[in-house]
């Protein structure tokens, strides 16, 4: 892939008046790239702030939940932002940013949105490496499942209890979610997603990420890969979260306008 920096990048365009246009750019990004544009991914302003509380109209509070780490400065800021709802008539939470971080935060957030005095977390599933069954399974049928990688350990989801003398969010509450919900974000949920009552999603389908990685150092100019270890599946149909993401109750797509705009 090194001779990529001799050949052209040639694409079509559409503009924004919808004209179609076709450009050629030569590659030079090594010899031209400065520090602040190694990230090639798409554009997300993220706040510095765990949890950002905004009060709207008609006494609505938007709270963005930005990220669910660290874990206890994340449990304590959110803990202090829901002592100021207590007169809001509805609440909105966006998890639209939130990469993930901590389980524990994102049961903490389902803490104060649940009805009951516990709730489920998700099942999960990890592919069980074996290699004497892996070997057996080239002859022997009763351990193919290990010869193919298709032999699984699987976790039954734990019951979480919730305090009694944890004040909960009583008011309507949807939550927006988009591409960039990730990891213990997503872990959130799906615990929540096959409740009976659960608030509204509203946004984009998730990541589709799932959890326990991996990591892999020692790739070129400090990369790394991660591999998740654990299919998470939800709690109650224990169907496996796989393939795709979380989808929304009511879809809202990000058009080019918004980004234009550096909006989410």
């Amino acid at each position: 892939m090194y001779d990529l920096i001799e050949q052209p990048f040639n694409a079509t365009i559409k503009k924004l008046d919808g004209t179609i246009e076709k450009i050629t750019i030569q590659r030079n990004g090594e010899a031209t790239r400065t520090p602040n544009e190694q990230y090639w991914g798409p554009k997300v302003t993220y706040s510095r702030n765990i949890v950002d509380l905004k009060w709207l109209e008609n006494n609505i509070a938007l709270v963005s939940f930005n990220r669910f780490e660290p874990e206890e400065e994340s449990i304590r800021q959110f803990d202090k932002v829901t002592r100021d709802l207590n007169k809001a008539k509805g609440v909105i939470i966006d998890l639209r940013k939130n990469g993930g971080g901590s389980t524990l935060v994102a049961w903490h957030l389902q803490k104060y949105l649940t009805k009951e005095n516990h709730f489920l977390n998700y099942a999960w599933e990890t592919r069980i490496n074996d290699g004497v069954r892996k070997a057996n399974g080239n002859w022997q049928d009763e351990y193919k499942n290990y010869f193919l990688n298709k032999a699984y350990r699987f976790e039954k989801p734990e019951i979480v209890a919730v305090p009694d003398t944890l004040k909960r969010i009583k008011c309507p509450v949807i939550i927006l979610i988009g591409r960039f919900t990730f990891s213990a974000a997503e872990d959130f949920l799906v615990n929540i997603f096959e409740v009976p009552n659960r608030p509204k999603l509203i946004g984009e389908e998730t990541a589709g990420s799932t959890g326990s990685p991996l990591v892999l150092p020692g790739f070129p100019r400090g990369g790394f890969a991660r591999i998740c270890t654990r299919r998470i599946c939800y709690p109650i149909s224990e169907t496996r979260f796989v393939n795709s993401g979380v989808k929304p109750d009511i879809e809202v797509k990000q058009t080019i306008e918004d980004y234009c705009r550096e909006k989410m």
